[in-house]
């Protein structure tokens, strides 16, 4: 509380003071005659006024001060920047792609005179949210991510008007084959469409995954795109109408039908043998409940992605 409040709080409470006071010294008179009043209440109504007077020659001498400081209300610029509020200015839903357009720094606030977290340069980035400060600028919360440094991702604050719109074409799209006719490419949009709002997301360093019951899907944070989608119960299908539960046997014959094996790891030397290449890099797991595979065997697990690495 600063100075100018508590006069006028003390200044408050004697005017009751006064009040209660008067009120007494009133009834006193009317209770008593001329040369009855009591001499105490005399002498602290006396000192009520003096009292009063007093906090209005502080008042008045305060209030002409121009160049006063309420020590209370002094607090190093560093550290009153982060008490400042703001004010979400957009929702957004999901992460939105945008187009750094000049080099500037990340903000730990959305004001100038936060903390720097690093150096960013003119590239695509992740919009999670648009906010107000008391300054009326905006500010953008952003993920930027420097793929000429392994993929390094920094999240910051920036300018909103060093953010324009640029179209973005994610080089991860595969028609081939699709789950629940959610396809690698489609936006994350459709699959909240298709499946509703009732997920969980996870952030990993490099992507954020949608998790519903029995379907995980990852995308690129930066063009808010599919890159795999991965079943493990019932109530999904791929193109091909195989699901969860399915003869394992008779799902992967389908499969090899269509499309080249995995067979003795000459695809890929990492991954296993029912990865099924829908064109190149794009493959189909399909994994089962054995040890072996049998004609007891079940699907019990259903992955559609990008091979990121060929040589692991």
């Amino acid at each position: 509380m600063n100075k100018i409040n508590k006069l006028y709080i003390a200044l408050f409470i004697i005017i009751i003071i006064t009040q209660c006071i008067t009120i007494i010294y009133v009834s006193n008179i009317s209770r008593v005659s001329n040369n009855q009043i009591d001499n105490d209440l005399i002498k602290e109504s006396k000192e009520v006024f003096a009292n009063l007077k007093t906090v209005i020659n502080q008042l008045e001498k305060y209030n002409s001060n121009k160049d006063r400081v309420d020590i209370e209300t002094v607090i190093d610029k560093d550290e009153s920047i982060y008490d400042l509020p703001f004010f979400e200015f957009e929702v957004i839903e999901s992460p939105r792609t945008m187009y750094l357009k000049k080099s500037t720094t990340l903000k730990a606030y959305p004001y100038q005179e936060a903390d720097d977290i690093n150096n960013v340069y003119p590239n695509y980035v992740a919009v999670y949210s648009v906010v107000k400060n008391m300054n009326a600028e905006e500010w953008a919360l952003i993920e930027f991510i420097d793929y000429s440094y392994a993929g390094k991702t920094a999240f910051g604050y920036v300018r909103f008007d060093d953010l324009i719109s640029k179209d973005y074409t994610d080089y991860l799209v595969c028609n081939k084959e699709s789950i629940n006719d959610l396809y690698i490419g489609d936006y994350i949009e459709k699959a909240i469409s298709l499946l509703g709002r009732d997920y969980k997301r996870i952030k990993n360093e490099l992507e954020w995954i949608y998790e519903y019951e029995g379907i995980s899907i990852k995308i690129n944070p930066t063009s808010n795109t599919i890159e795999s989608i991965t079943i493990t119960t019932k109530g999904y299908k791929t193109e091909e109408n195989v699901g969860i539960g399915d003869n394992a046997l008779k799902a992967i014959k389908l499969y090899k039908n269509s499309y080249k094996m995995n067979n003795k790891n000459i695809l890929y030397k990492h991954l296993p043998e029912t990865v099924f290449e829908l064109e190149e890099r794009y493959v189909i797991q399909l994994g089962y409940d054995t040890e072996d595979l049998n004609e007891q065997s079940k699907i019990d697990y259903i992955s559609l992605y990008f091979v990121d690495n060929i040589y692991e």
